[in-house]
């Protein structure tokens, strides 16, 4: 009898093990599905905007720079602004803050933080007006500090 009542308090011990590993499978499951869909919707999104925004290229986003084109890799974003009138050895790339000052990445950080959390980056590279890399700055969970 005491054998018998072992065996049920093992088998009950084991469906309960059981059971709760089936559960937190399934919850695991469950939350990188939902992790995943969410990231399927937002580069859809991505896309769509940024098919808007293609439309506009190049525009002169002030006096100094254009917006001259914009490439997405899923969910990377990559904004490539020309400088107008300067060639990389007028610049000094060194100190980019004329172009990309630190509240613009403060700015870009709070606006995109829901994208960034799932993996978005963004980058902002400048060329001069020959094409020339000057420099490039992105917006990611480490310099957004996520």
């Amino acid at each position: 009898m005491n054998t018998t009542l072992k065996q049920k308090n093992f088998s009950f011990k084991a469906i309960v093990i059981l059971a709760a590993s089936v559960i937190f499978i399934g919850l695991a499951v469950k939350f990188y599905m939902d992790v995943l869909n969410a990231k399927a919707l937002i580069e859809k999104n991505i896309t769509e905007t940024i098919a808007i925004e293609k439309a506009k290229i190049p525009y002169q986003v002030n006096p100094d720079l254009n917006l001259v084109n914009i490439k997405q890799d899923k969910l990377h974003l990559t904004y490539t602004y020309q400088a107008i009138y300067k060639t990389v050895n007028e610049i000094d790339v060194q100190h980019p803050e004329k172009y990309y000052t630190l509240a613009q990445q403060t700015d870009n950080c709070e606006f995109y933080r829901a994208y960034v959390v799932l993996g978005v980056v963004i980058d902002y590279k400048y060329i001069d007006k020959n094409g020339k890399l000057l420099f490039t700055k992105s917006v990611d969970k480490a310099t957004c500090k996520l």
